[in-house]
């Protein structure tokens, strides 16, 4: 899907929609080849102004992207109003303007923002990525601070007898994994850094 959609579950009884945002453009887009899908999001608030980051996860020769977006009218969205359309306020690409290709070899995932504006996101093949969003000019133009990237290595000893029958069956991505593929991350209270490699294993940083 190229749509988000936010709730409000202050009740879990009773959600309700407060905000949506679509990709700028999808059909002409999806006419020239180019299809984002919607994978996740994440908010990180700033000074009263909520800051929300909605990757793509691709799975084509384009470039893989995220978007910022302005989710401050959210806030004043009540039950049975009419949700807001969030606003871009700016976007980010792997700097070398890599397609993300069938493998999803060069494709962002799933994006955790901490420490007040500080955005981590993992991108397969790419690494993995930090960048500041603390403020309204990084908002519009993010700013890489810190990646790590390992092109090759060694797989794990030990594998998983069901790993192809998920991949295939399931998820879909039975596409033969043979280098470092970065698919998640997540940042601990203790400011270490966990990595998933689907080919080599868990990284810490």
């Amino acid at each position: 899907s190229n749509l988000v959609i936010i709730w409000d579950v202050t009740d879990p009884a009773h959600p309700f929609e407060v905000g949506r945002w679509a990709v700028p453009n999808a059909d002409e887009l999806r006419k020239a080849g180019t299809e984002y899908y919607i994978h996740t999001a994440d908010v990180t608030f700033q000074d009263e102004h909520a800051i929300v980051v909605v990757t793509s996860e691709d799975f084509g020769p384009h470039v893989s992207l995220f978007w910022v977006l302005d989710g401050d009218g959210m806030k004043d969205v009540k039950s049975g109003a009419e949700p807001i359309n969030m606003t871009t306020l700016g976007t980010w690409h792997n700097p070398g303007n890599h397609d993300a290709t069938a493998t999803l070899a060069f494709s962002l995932h799933n994006p955790r923002t901490h420490d007040g504006g500080i955005l981590t996101i993992s991108s397969y093949h790419a690494g993995v990525w930090q960048l500041d969003i603390r403020g309204k000019d990084l908002w519009a133009d993010p700013a890489p601070i810190a990646y790590a990237v390992y092109a090759d290595g060694s797989s794990t000893v030990a594998q998983d007898p069901v790993e192809g029958t998920v991949q295939g069956k399931l998820c879909g991505l039975a596409s033969g994994i043979e280098a470092p593929e970065y698919m998640d991350v997540e940042v601990g209270h203790n400011g270490i850094l966990y990595l998933a490699d689907v080919f080599g294993g868990l990284y810490t940083f």
